[in-house]
């Protein structure tokens, strides 16, 4: 693979950005940091309106405790997810505006695949319906020259952030 995202589910949106074969930092280092994209441009810059709080692991959850009332961490609600109809709401939600999120990076950036990690993607739902929304951008009326880029589990899971952190610690990079 030459060209790729790497894309970080937790508390925030974080990832890396893979351009022929080569990590690619940007300017100021910050490429990748996809926590702060503005999810409304009609709304003032605050936290509430960036991708982190609406479409990060934090923000599903958040979303689950304002139907029930209900604070809970991410093995309870995963561990509810058949049954609980709220729960079920919280994850199609977060999944559907990831995907769209993935969408429009895909139109931008044209990459091959896409590598899901964080705490969350070791669950084989939540990345399943992430992809099922995908594919149903691409089914739409529209014929845009975009691919359909390959959505998997990140190999080191929620270990993702650590080696990204390593790798520029190696590098000397402050």
């Amino acid at each position: 693979m030459q060209n790729g995202i790497v894309y970080i589910l937790g508390t925030g949106i974080g990832g890396g950005i893979i351009i022929n074969g080569e990590l690619y930092s940007g300017s100021h280092f910050a490429a990748g940091e996809f926590s702060g994209v503005l999810s409304d441009l009609s709304k003032p810059l605050t936290i509430r309106n960036m991708m982190a709080s609406q479409i990060s692991a934090s923000g599903m959850l958040n979303h689950y405790q304002e139907n029930t009332q209900e604070n809970v961490d991410g093995y309870v609600f995963f561990d509810r997810i058949k049954e609980d109809k709220n729960a079920q709401e919280a994850l199609n939600d977060m999944a559907s505006k990831t995907a769209a999120y993935l969408y429009n990076i895909q139109l931008i950036l044209d990459v091959e695949r896409i590598a899901i990690g964080g705490g969350v993607s070791e669950q084989p739902v939540l990345l399943e319906k992430i992809r099922e929304h995908y594919r149903e951008l691409y089914a739409g009326p529209f014929p845009l020259p975009c691919h359909e880029a390959e959505i998997v589990k990140c190999s080191f899971g929620n270990d993702s952030n650590l080696i990204g952190a390593l790798y520029w610690h190696l590098k000397g990079v402050k």
